[in-house]
């Protein structure tokens, strides 16, 4: 969640993650800045709207 919690995706933070996997990185990096692209050319009320999305999935994962 935080690396969407402020206005622009947290790319510092997603290669922070990234850099603790480095078999997969390679493989997750262009996806991952994708994302950030995509999230971060959303309008205001978008974002808030992937924050509700992944809250809710949270939420529903610890229910099982």
């Amino acid at each position: 969640m935080s690396l969407v919690w402020g206005s622009l995706f947290d790319r510092d933070h997603a290669l922070r993650l990234l850099a603790g996997r480095p078999a997969s990185a390679a493989l997750a990096l262009p996806e991952v800045m994708a994302a950030a692209d995509r999230f971060d050319g959303l309008a205001l009320e978008g974002k808030r709207r992937v924050r509700r999305l992944i809250l809710r999935h949270e939420q529903r994962a610890r229910m099982r």
